[in-house]
Formats: C-alpha cells, structure tokens, sequence
C-alpha cells in the first residue's frame, strides 16, 4: 500500500521543469560577446527506509551558465547554481524552511584557451567544469554536479572512422600555509572508433589524491562518506584510483541502443577497493512523444573512490553500496523533458538495508 501511495504522490505533480543529469544545454547567442544557457529542475521524491516514516520531498535546481568572448580564442566562463549549501556535489534545493529566500552559489568561474595554433587542445583555469569523460553519467568517481578548482588541459583528434581523446587535470582540495597541500591529479585517455554502424569508444584513467592519507575527510571532517578512517577520524588510506570504461552507441534494427560500462580500482588500499557500474538505454528521446527505458547497476565498495565526490543519490550519499534503477522518460514538449525513477539502493555491503526512492521530474532547459 506504501508503494502505491508514493507513486500517486509523484504521477499526480503537474507543475515541473528540470533538466536531467547527463543531458546537456545548448548555448543561446545574446550577441557577438555573450552566450547564455541552462536548465531547471522540479522533482518530487518519495523515500521509504526501514523503520522511517515515508517521506516526500519536493526539490528545484537551477543551473545557469555564462560566456563571454574575451578574444577569438579566450572565453570567461560562469555557472550560477541553486543549493542549500556549498556542498561540492549537489545543487538540489528542498523545499522547505517557511517560505523564507534560496541561494544561488558560484559553481564555475573560469578561462577557457582554445588556441588555434593547436587544432583539438582546450585549456582552462579557475573552478572549472570537469574535464574528464563519463558520457553515460555512471559517476562513479565524479558526482555531475562537481567543480573542481585549478586547471585542465582537454585534446582530441579526429582520425578516419573514429578518433583519440586526451584528458588531464591538477587541482587543489587544500591549500596549507603550515603543512603539505592535498592536491589531486587525473589523467585520461581514449580511442573513438565507428564500426557496423556503431560508435564506439574505450578508454582509462589514473585519478591520484597526493597527502589524503591521515588528512581529515574532505568537506565535512566529521562525515567520511563511506571511506575507512582511523581512530582519530582521518583518512585510514590513500586514493589512487584506476578507471577502465566503454562506451557503445548505435540501433538493433530501428531500436536506438547505448550500453555504458565502468570499473574503478583504488591501489591506495589493501581492500574494499573495487567499483563498477553500467547502463542500458533503450530508445532515444528527440522529438516530442519519443521516450526512452534506461537500467542502471552500481556497486562501489568501501574505499573504491573518495566518498564524498561521488555520485550525490547513491546509498545515502556514500560508498559501501549498491543500486539498481530503472528509468522511463518521455520528451513532453519541446525543451519538456518527463522522467519517472525507481531505485533500489543498499547502504552497506555487508548486512547493509535496503531503501527505495522514487523520483518524478519534468524537465526545461533553455
């Protein structure tokens, strides 16, 4: 009767605009200098953990994003973002609080080089978009919504019947005046390739966390997020953490098909270091009426990537877990966007509890 009760509650919403994780804008010319994008959200969620009450919960995120042309080659980016806090990884905003005002935080703010002597090469500095590929948005290292700050380098180069992708980035977590600094380091590359009809690409990274060990967990030094600490709280390992990905793209027939497929391995730990998750999608939503049918499976154990970067919805914002889900969407209306979720969450591998969440969003983007 629960689950009956939840679906109701989240079929019955009307009034929405969001943009789902994963589908990206498209920029808007406001003249010779200035482009303009971005996406909102309305979501209503329905929780049921063991021995909770159910709950429901109405959410709004807001993404607006900014560039203007410096040069021919150098553009100033800028994203604004909804939030409740200035948590790294999630721009949803409750609603709750007694009507009072939201913020809006700076997500982005960067220089962006594009120089024309090196066809393919991008640069950036600042708090930056992630550079580094995950194109059936599994997250299992990065959550979408993280801005890492320094700088990255992106080169790609197009070769007959696919092409090769280089990815790379240094960025400062904490920055120390009486000790050593925690950086992060990330490197990726890739090979794109067309075959029978299918886009294909396979690629790995290295992702390295320089003086995580014994440093207190990052964001919030009392919440580790699923990562082992020792008795003093900090960090009990280190993080350098292996990825290997495919990606396939193409149709069975008149059937649309992507199958996306990641791994991650930390060898900072002895154990609990493993990852990995994939994604069907049946279907494709590009006109209105047309709609698509996506499955979802996640497992990241304990110390498999940083917990708090990881993806913001899964087990209870945390390693040490799993989730299924399963996805309807239906492109409503130009620029409309319906989506209806069903996840199966575990949070702890060993003797963890299962919760279900269902999510209904419809979605706007400029």
């Amino acid at each position: 009767m629960k689950y009956f009760i939840a679906l109701l509650s989240l079929l019955f919403v009307t009034q929405a605009h969001a943009l789902e994780s994963g589908i990206g804008w498209k920029w808007k010319e406001i003249n010779n200098t200035f482009q303009a994008g971005g996406d909102i959200r309305y979501r209503n969620e329905t929780l049921d953990r063991p021995d909770e009450e159910l709950r429901w919960r109405q959410k709004i995120r807001l993404r607006a994003i900014f560039a203007a042309k410096i040069t021919e080659e150098i553009h100033l980016i800028t994203r604004l973002g909804s939030g409740p806090s200035d948590s790294p990884v999630s721009s949803n905003q409750t609603l709750d609080g007694d009507f009072t005002s939201k913020p809006l935080w700076i997500d982005v703010v960067s220089l962006q080089w594009e120089p024309s002597a090196v066809e393919g090469l991008t640069l950036a500095g600042g708090k930056v978009r992630n550079p580094f590929r995950d194109k059936g948005v599994l997250q299992l290292i990065f959550d979408i919504d993280i801005s890492p700050e320094g700088m990255w380098a992106k080169y790609r180069r197009s070769l007959e019947n696919g092409g090769v992708f280089v990815n790379a980035g240094s960025f400062i977590i904490d920055e120390r005046a009486d000790g050593t600094d925690v950086r992060f380091n990330g490197f990726q590359a890739g090979i794109e390739r067309n075959a029978a009809g299918f886009d294909l690409a396979a690629g790995a990274g290295m992702f390295v966390y320089s003086g995580a060990k014994g440093h207190a967990p990052f964001y919030q030094d009392t919440n580790s997020h699923g990562n082992t600490v020792d008795s003093a709280g900090n960090y009990a390992g280190d993080f350098e953490v292996m990825e290997l990905f495919t990606e396939t793209e193409g149709a069975v027939g008149p059937l649309p098909v992507k199958l996306y497929l990641n791994g991650v391995s930390n060898h900072g730990a002895d154990e609990d270091n493993l990852g990995y998750g994939g994604l069907l999608i049946l279907g494709k939503k590009e006109k209105p009426g047309s709609f698509d049918v996506r499955y979802e499976y996640k497992y990241l154990e304990k110390d498999s990537v940083v917990g708090v970067f990881t993806d913001n919805s899964f087990a209870g914002s945390s390693t040490d877990g799993r989730r299924h889900k399963v996805l309807l969407g239906c492109m409503l209306a130009e620029k409309v966007l319906g989506n209806f979720s069903w996840q199966i969450n575990t949070m702890g591998l060993d003797n963890g509890k299962d919760y279900h969440v269902f999510q209904f969003d419809v979605i706007c983007w400029l």
